[in-house]
């Protein structure tokens, strides 16, 4: 087989937990169950991809912002060094930020005003990732339909800052898009370069002075 469908076959099987996003409308409206359920797919997937690193949705706190400006976040990717996550339950973690390497935050559709929803979060990235690298911080649109206009989504796919894993074809189904695939693979891999290159270099600068 040919790189190119290769790649493309790759991407599809990556996608497969996705594709349950489409479905789940049969069986709820509830668009909160229906994003928590985009959001847990997706953390699977990026879990399988940056092991042994952690994936947790919570927040990611330092001494500028608790208590009163902690914002929840969809996706963190972090390591338990040189700090361990606070309050750890599951999936739920408030992560140090000095051990968080990446943010993602997940959207099942492309619906009315994501791309500032999603352009929010990325603006914020930096103050919550350690200084001295470019914030490694994503949008991740698990189902996208062409026809739903967002001129501020539209820039972040244009430029990687956000991706769409499955697209809307047209048949009215939707498909993998390799190209949002491979971008997330490509980002999640530079987290754990970035991971490996802190690992005991980072420590706990105390007392403070």
């Amino acid at each position: 087989m040919e790189p190119d469908p290769w790649l493309r076959e790759v991407a599809a099987e990556l996608a497969r937990g996705i594709t349950a996003n489409e479905r789940i409308r049969a069986f709820t409206d509830n668009p909160t169950l229906i994003g928590a359920y985009a959001e847990a797919s997706v953390r699977r997937l990026v879990r399988n991809i940056v092991a042994p690193l952690r994936v947790s949705h919570g927040a990611i706190i330092y001494e500028k912002n608790v208590p009163a400006d902690v914002a929840e976040l969809d996706t963190i990717v972090w390591s338990p060094c040189p700090l361990p996550a606070l309050f750890e339950e599951d999936d739920f973690a408030l992560v140090p930020r000095g051990s968080a390497f990446g943010i993602l935050e997940i959207k099942r559709s492309n619906y009315p005003k994501v791309g500032e929803a999603i352009e929010k979060v990325l603006k914020g990235a930096p103050a919550l990732l350690p200084p001295g690298h470019p914030p490694p911080a994503m949008g991740v649109i698990c189902l996208y339909d062409p026809k739903q206009s967002d001129t501020v989504l539209a820039g972040l796919l244009k430029h990687g800052d956000a991706v769409a894993l499955l697209r809307r074809d047209g048949d009215g189904g939707f498909v993998p898009d390799p190209d949002g695939m491979y971008t997330l693979t490509n980002m999640l891999t530079a987290v754990r370069l970035w991971a490996q290159e802190w690992d005991g270099k980072a420590y706990v600068r105390w007392p403070v002075r």
